[in-house]
């Protein structure tokens, strides 16, 4: 279901379930990512839901508390809090191990110098339709570092036009030495959260 206008990357607020339809595969980042076989497989039939809250703090600091449920998955799912002010932060994650990161709001501007990441490709090659709330648009960035320097990701988030509905998207990036992977994660909004 596509996602009302109403909700926006400062307003995420909602109830959202992969489209695995519309979804690249995550295995070969999970594999980058050094992440076992028995997780991967997992992974690659586990249908994730997410439900999103956030709030704007006194200081404009924008924050979102996402809650995941993923079945066949071991932990199952989490809670997480996250501020949109390129903060660093570290966690330790029982999965890809520990890592540090940061996120913020970006503009169109400032997105990576990536085609994938800036929406005008997709996976394999062919054109994408770019970020649907264009170049005026606040797009959701994050940077990950493995706390062992094996790899790095970016992520963004934002809408894109699938099939001709706006659709919560998240392009995801993984690079370990000169071996990069990726994938866009395409996700049906269900409701409010």
């Amino acid at each position: 279901m596509a996602a009302p206008t109403s909700v926006s990357l400062s307003r995420l607020d909602g109830k959202y379930v992969l489209n695995k339809t519309l979804s690249d595969s995550v295995v070969s980042l999970l594999a980058l990512q050094g992440i076992s076989w028995p997780i991967r497989k997992a992974a690659s039939i586990a249908t994730p839901k997410i439900s999103i809250k956030s709030e704007t703090w006194d200081d404009g600091v924008i924050c979102i508390e996402i809650t995941s449920a993923v079945s066949g998955m071991p932990g199952g799912g989490s809670t997480e809090k996250c501020q949109l002010d390129w903060s660093e932060w570290e966690k330790k994650d029982p999965i890809i191990g520990n890592y540090k990161g940061k996120m913020g709001l970006h503009s169109f501007a400032e997105l990576p110098e990536n085609d994938f990441l800036r929406g005008r490709v997709v996976k394999d090659g062919g054109e994408g339709l770019g970020w649907s709330d264009g170049e005026d648009a606040k797009y959701i960035g994050i940077v990950l570092q493995s706390s062992k320097g094996r790899w790095t990701g970016e992520h963004i988030w934002g809408f894109e036009i699938i099939n001709q509905e706006r659709r919560y998207t998240r392009r995801m990036l993984i690079k370990k030495g000169e071996k990069v992977e990726l994938a866009r994660l395409v996700y049906d909004y269900i409701g409010i959260a």
